[in-house]
């Protein structure tokens, strides 16, 4: 079978590795727009079915070598008890303990840094700008330069789905923003910090003990991502209420696909083509279990009704206030 992926990130390059697996041809078609940062968090302490993705993912990653880097985390302010209970009994090592004079959940194992640019290397690329078409029950694929009409589409270009296809899709395109800092402690490059007290989240940067980290809080300002919005620096004051000083050299940032509940969504836009989104800024988390199941939708029509994009038409608009980030 013929397969189109447009978009190369972490779901699109997820799909052509298990498509391969199953010894069908795909290309995969990307813009090159998508920023891509060489770690990103997988984290397996999220909320309801959102474990059991980020379990299967981690799973997927080992399976395909991706190199994954773990570090002790903090969760801090969490009042639902029904959530860390979830996490036990999901087998997830959890310990109440004090951190930072507070107290916090410590998660053993389950918090890790994904190396996204060796998933996305081992995947070969086309970069083109391309666009999904659907004309009546079947969809093409148009570039500049061609068209291309195979068995089969997925559309996985994150913030630039909205754009990339004449279907209204469910999401919107937001643009985030996170800081690489120099910290009071090393302590803040070997740990994972998830502050709901305060705001705010710290992952490491290198992870080599020494004084620097990476801090956000969500914030987030609705955009197309063909531009770049103002936007605070209040996350700086929340962390230093509980970190102590730190001092901004780096910010990171880029565009995100949120749907209207801030959940992922696999929806049909044609009898052959599919979209796969609203990933909200934790796709490394969920995203190679999503494509997974995205693929099973497609092959066999079955799918998760909880993670099916028929769930958002009932809902009337968006009414979003913080990226939703681990929880």
């Amino acid at each position: 079978m013929r397969v189109v992926i447009v978009g190369g990130g972490i779901l699109g390059s997820s799909l052509y590795l298990l498509l391969k697996e199953k010894g069908h041809d795909v290309l995969v078609l990307d813009s090159g727009e998508r920023k891509f940062y060489p770690t990103l968090i997988h984290s397996t302490l999220l909320k309801g079915k959102d474990v059991e993705l980020a379990k299967e993912s981690l799973k997927l990653y080992r399976r395909w070598r991706v190199p994954t880097f773990g570090f002790p985390s903090y969760t801090l302010g969490l009042k639902d008890r029904s959530i860390v209970n979830q996490w036990s009994s999901e087998g997830l090592d959890v310990r109440e303990v004090e951190f930072l004079g507070s107290s916090a959940i410590l998660g053993v194992d389950t918090d890790r840094l994904v190396s996204v640019t060796s998933l996305r290397k081992v995947v070969p690329k086309v970069s083109v700008k391309a666009f999904v078409e659907v004309m009546g029950d079947l969809a093409k694929v148009r570039t500049d330069s061609r068209e291309i009409v195979p068995d089969l589409v997925f559309l996985t270009a994150g913030a630039w789905n909205p754009y990339s296809t004449n279907v209204k899709l469910p999401s919107r395109s937001y643009y985030c923003w996170a800081y690489a800092v120099t910290t009071p402690s090393e302590v803040f490059d070997r740990v994972f910090v998830y502050d709901y007290e305060l705001g705010f989240y710290s992952r490491p940067l290198f992870g080599l003990g020494m004084r620097t980290a990476i801090v956000g809080d969500g914030e987030y300002v609705v955009s197309d991502p063909f531009g770049k919005p103002s936007h605070s620096d209040r996350p700086l004051r929340n962390v230093e209420k509980r970190l102590g000083k730190v001092r901004p050299f780096f910010k990171g940032d880029g565009f995100c696909e949120g749907t209207k509940d801030l959940r992922p969504a696999i929806g049909r836009l044609a009898d052959n083509a599919y979209w796969v989104g609203g990933l909200d800024g934790y796709g490394a988390e969920i995203g190679p279990a999503l494509a997974e199941m995205a693929l099973n939708f497609a092959l066999k029509g079955e799918i998760d009704k909880e993670y099916s994009a028929e769930r958002l038409t009932s809902l009337k608009d968006f009414e979003w206030n913080k990226e939703p980030h681990e929880l």
